[in-house]
């Protein structure tokens, strides 16, 4: 119908007068009730989307979010045509084909994009107009690489949602694949800066699988990722977080004893098994 002289201006106005924070553009999207908030698109093994198999697809939204990462990373527009068209789509789509794979990020680029202050606005932004129930640091690259950026991300949050009186809870989805040396303080300072939940990538019992699967890239040559993987879950569970561990449900992987290995470093719930597309 058409709009009375006058009622754009209005709505305008009113809209002026809110309290919330002025939209920004999207890097974090919304599956049900979480907020899912992506540092990066780089990861140090194979991406969770890419461990799902060649046919798994997304909501054409979380694509789109991703593909802004990756733009705002590189400092590119390679995908903003792309991403246009899919704000315009329903269906599911696939993700393009991961970057390479990096052991940690470049010097200096620990402060990197999407900026912190960037996605806290957009976070603060969804708190406020949806009925969010917990934030996660999720994605398509490993939310680790950019550690201190999450914690300080994490703590806002906390600090927000407690000065709002609202319930919200922070979870990290990772493939635990941080150094023996420093997984014990990366856990605690999760656990200071308000993340209390955490999913890690487990994947499988054997070490030799894991390697195969996940494709591990860690900073040094005689580190054995898998058992960095099983540290990081033992470690967590130690200290008190909830943790869940979770695995793609291939034919080839045995579930029997990647459930076993799970129950052995401490993990009170079944593993978490994900469809596989192949």
């Amino acid at each position: 119908f058409p709009m009375r002289p006058g009622t754009a201006k209005l709505m305008a106005a009113m809209a002026s007068s809110l309290s919330c924070p002025p939209r920004v553009t999207h890097f974090t999207y919304c599956l049900g009730n979480a907020l899912y908030v992506p540092l990066t698109s780089r990861s140090n093994s194979r991406t969770l989307p890419e461990l799902r198999g060649d046919n798994f697809v997304l909501p054409a939204s979380v694509v789109a979010a991703l593909c802004r990462v990756r733009d705002a990373e590189a400092g590119t527009s390679q995908w903003a045509g792309w991403c246009a068209y899919l704000d315009t789509q329903e269906g599911p789509q696939k993700l393009p084909p991961a970057l390479a794979y990096v052991a940690g990020l470049p010097q200096g680029e620990e402060e990197g994009q999407p900026t912190r202050d960037g996605l806290f606005q957009e976070i603060r932004q969804q708190l406020f107009e949806n009925k969010i129930q917990s934030i996660v640091f999720s994605g398509e690259g490993e939310p680790t690489l950019r550690m201190d950026d999450m914690l300080q991300l994490s703590q806002q949050v906390h600090d927000e949602a407690r000065k709002c009186s609202m319930s919200t809870t922070v979870r990290l989805t990772t493939n635990g694949l941080v150094a023996l040396s420093s997984c014990s303080e990366a856990l605690q300072k999760c656990l200071a800066h308000g993340i209390t939940h955490i999913s890690v990538g487990l994947h499988t019992g054997l070490a030799g699988q894991y390697t195969e699967l996940v494709q591990p890239c860690v900073a040094s040559e005689d580190e054995d990722a898998h058992k960095m993987v099983c540290h990081f879950i033992q470690e967590a569970v130690r200290l008190g977080l909830q943790v869940e561990t979770t695995a793609v449900d291939r034919d080839d992987v045995d579930k029997e004893q990647t459930e076993a290995l799970s129950k052995s470093l401490g993990v009170s719930t079944p593993v978490r098994w994900r469809p596989y597309f192949p």
